[in-house]
């Protein structure tokens, strides 16, 4: 019979590393640390002010005028004959939703993102443990 080398009071390795509700609230700390910081870098580092696509300005005279001239008005008065109000509604909040992911409104979009995100895995994280402590 061969002795084991091994003595017999080892602790044996854990075999599940932490509580769930543990896990969670890691990931919501990870999740809040590295996307605030993501939107420092983004705020820090984006143009303060949005440019105005070059279509918005219009050359008379060998002069550059800016501004919002007659032909965004004329698109939104076609659309709203042939689609209607609700047509215009649509256009408008998809072009706002296109420009929350452009330049510091990025940033602002970003922290609110995780700090819904955070909350969410926190809020998960304590209703893990509430199960956890009362099974069934």
């Amino acid at each position: 019979m061969t002795e084991n080398p091994l003595p017999e009071n080892l602790p044996l390795p854990a075999t599940g590393s932490a509580a769930p509700s543990a896990r969670w609230r890691m990931a919501g700390r990870i999740v809040l640390g590295l996307v605030l910081l993501a939107a420092c870098l983004n705020f820090f580092l984006s143009p303060a002010e949005w440019r105005e696509p070059a279509n918005s300005y219009a050359v008379a005279g060998g002069q550059t005028f800016a501004g919002a001239f007659d032909a965004a008005a004329r698109e939104k008065y076609e659309l709203q004959r042939i689609g209607g109000t609700q047509a215009v509604l649509t256009v408008e909040l998809h072009e706002w939703l296109l420009s929350l992911w452009h330049g510091r409104r990025l940033s602002y979009t970003l922290v609110v993102s995780s700090l819904l995100l955070a909350w969410l895995c926190f809020h998960v994280a304590g209703l893990v443990e509430t199960d956890h402590d009362n099974p069934g």
